[in-house]
């Protein structure tokens, strides 16, 4: 919800969480229209409007935050590399470092190699190439790459935040929470959000470099025992039609040459 003067504010009175049982209020839908475009984040500006114009009123704050750090940061040599949104990440096997990896906006959707070649693939963890790539030696599969990693985190980062909104209007609904606490109790869970994040981010790292080069390895090896020299033909021929790397053909036509000259 928008206006000329940016989004609007919406308040709800403690007076509405009167009685224990009382119905749930229904909360805002994400404001997609909010920007995502700053760099660096303090986690401050997102709930810095959480203080009430009245006692015991409920600011609501913005989701996604208005100030979204989730956007890729140029590397040295102009690749797309993750930003920091936390000191203090949490561990790289914590659940929920593996329930963001393994969250996408389109779980059935194939990667842009796959989808471009007609291609059908799976995909498993953000950070792991899917396996028509990996097979074809293709480094730059989607599911491996910064910016696919930073959407499908902003969407569960999203997720994370209105359940924790939901979960604190609930407990002050049952009078287990102050309404002028809800501020600091937003913050602390938004705070934890990108502590997750940044733990995504560690593992994701960790997963790529495991992962990167790893099928080009295995055919280079596979090329430097082999000795047949039909059978590298045929290996460079089936390469070329599926889109195997080139760097992976080069390497089985220098094998064939080098046995056709004797220096094995």
């Amino acid at each position: 919800m928008t206006s000329e003067s940016g989004p609007q504010r919406i308040y709800f009175s403690a007076s509405a969480f009167s009685l224990p049982n009382a119905a749930a209020v229904p909360l805002p839908d994400s404001n997609s229209s909010s920007n995502c475009s700053s760099p660096s984040y303090s986690p401050q500006s997102d709930v810095a409007q959480c203080g009430a114009t009245a006692p015991g009123d409920i600011l609501i704050p913005a989701i996604p935050p208005r100030d979204c750090p989730l956007q890729p940061v140029p590397g040295p040599n102009g690749e797309d590399t993750l930003p920091t949104v936390s000191s203090n990440p949490v561990d790289v096997e914590h659940a929920l470092v593996h329930a963001v990896l393994q969250h996408s906006v389109e779980p059935e959707g194939s990667c842009a190699a796959c989808e471009d070649d007609e291609l059908v693939c799976e995909f498993t963890e953000t950070g792991i190439s899917c396996g028509p790539c990996a097979v074809r030696s293709n480094e730059n599969c989607s599911f491996a790459q910064p910016r696919f990693l930073l959407e499908n985190a902003a969407d569960w980062r999203n997720d994370y935040l209105h359940d924790q909104v939901h979960r604190l209007m609930r407990e002050v609904q049952l009078r287990r929470l102050r309404p002028e606490q809800f501020a600091f109790e937003y913050r602390r869970s938004l705070n934890h959000s990108y502590a997750i994040l940044q733990g995504a981010f560690r593992r994701f790292q960790i997963l790529r470099r495991a992962s990167r080069c790893l099928t080009q390895r295995g055919y280079r090896c596979l090329i430097a025992s082999s000795t047949d020299v039909p059978q590298l033909g045929r290996f460079i021929e089936f390469g070329g039609e599926t889109g195997l790397d080139k760097a992976v053909l080069k390497r089985a036509g220098e094998r064939v040459a080098e046995i056709a000259s004797g220096s094995l």
